[in-house]
């Protein structure tokens, strides 16, 4: 019986895994070489913080609005590669894409509390746009990240965006089987961002429990997108996101009906289009 659940765990969790904030998690090279056959040549960069790489792209014209995707568990820079150099997109922002830390080229198989990724990627953005406060797109894990960097560092953001985002410590149940995933055998099986992914899942609870007190300090524009038939994160966290922004703050939530979890690349024009009514215009 054991071993029947240790077994049915491991193909949740890989199945899980490979859908997990990317439906076809492409590599970095098959991702550039793919876009420039496209006619677009990215280069990736990479900035020095805190004795860390962190990795990511940016694409489009720099004086425009800076528009920074952060990816879920796991990801990459890669998995916005579409909007990275969506032509609509690109008339109202400089698009930038980071490799969360633990993932892709941002010191890789290294887990990192949700708060100090917040951190991390504050100041590695403030070495690309040290002048310019930016719009902070974060996708399921990636959406408490950019909640925390817009209490920790409102210097370096203009506005949230919230996509299908987990910011909620008691919607979800805890998926006590993972502690599996951290026994020797298990973690040399693993690839790294598995690990990783398996690691700050793990933490998710203890990491996102300050989110339970309303966000005060969280006065910039933010829109919440979230598709009603998420099955991964619960629709009830967008509520309980729109509840935690004070009252006076300038908040939008779009709800998808029939839409799943992976609305960045399933509902792609809708995320895009509300992206640039929401805040093409504000400051």
């Amino acid at each position: 019986m054991a071993f029947r659940v240790l077994y049915i765990g491991l193909l949740f969790f890989y199945g899980m895994a490979m859908l997990s904030c990317r439906v076809n998690m492409s590599t970095e090279r098959k991702t550039l070489s793919s876009l420039e056959k496209r006619g677009f040549i990215i280069k990736p960069f990479d900035v020095e913080v805190n004795n860390m790489n962190v990795h990511g792209a940016a694409f489009g014209d720099s004086s425009k609005k800076p528009l920074v995707f952060v990816h879920g568990s796991p990801g990459g820079w890669t998995d916005y590669a579409d909007f990275l150099i969506d032509s609509t997109l690109l008339q109202n922002f400089y698009v930038i894409c980071f490799d969360r830390p633990g993932f892709g080229g941002s010191s890789p198989g290294v887990p990192m509390r949700i708060h100090d990724q917040a951190d991390v990627l504050a100041l590695a953005y403030h070495h690309l746009k040290p002048e310019q406060k930016a719009v902070w797109v974060g996708h399921s894990l990636g959406g408490p990240l950019v909640v925390f960097l817009a209490m920790q560092k409102p210097q370096v953001v203009s506005g949230l965006a919230l996509l299908a985002a987990s910011v909620s410590p008691d919607l979800e149940k805890p998926e006590h089987w993972r502690f599996i995933f951290e026994k020797p055998f298990f973690k040399w099986l693993l690839p790294s961002k598995l690990y990783v992914s398996n690691r700050e899942i793990k933490m998710f609870k203890t990491d996102v429990q300050p989110l339970a007190d309303p966000w005060n300090t969280v006065i910039m524009p933010t829109l919440i997108i979230h598709g009603k038939e998420d099955p991964l994160v619960p629709f009830a966290n967008s509520e309980f996101a729109m509840k935690s922004l004070p009252a006076s703050a300038d908040a939008r939530k779009v709800e998808i009906s029939g839409a799943n979890h992976f609305i960045p690349w399933n509902q792609f024009e809708v995320v895009r289009d509300q992206l640039i009514i929401f805040f093409a215009q504000s400051k």
